[in-house]
């Protein structure tokens, strides 16, 4: 496994790459549900989902990120 210095005062307490993304996860939706709990007249984002398997030791994630262009072209 490579390893992850998460610092001593920051959010992230996991010292291994996998489990830090998967805390950057949780945070990413614990903030999206905040949000939408928040902003009921609004439409629910939905642009992050993580699945858990307990029964094979592991997690997806769908990740989905919004661009949103205003007058920019953007020539790829």
């Amino acid at each position: 496994m490579s390893t992850f210095d998460p610092g001593t005062s920051g959010t992230l307490k996991s010292t291994q790459i996998p489990q830090a993304f998967f805390e950057v996860c949780r945070a990413l939706d614990a903030a999206e549900n905040s949000r939408n709990g928040a902003n009921p007249g609004l439409p629910p984002r939905r642009n992050l989902s993580t699945t858990v398997s307990f029964d094979t030791g592991t997690i997806a994630v769908a990740a989905t990120i919004p661009i949103v262009t205003i007058g920019i072209l953007f020539d790829f």
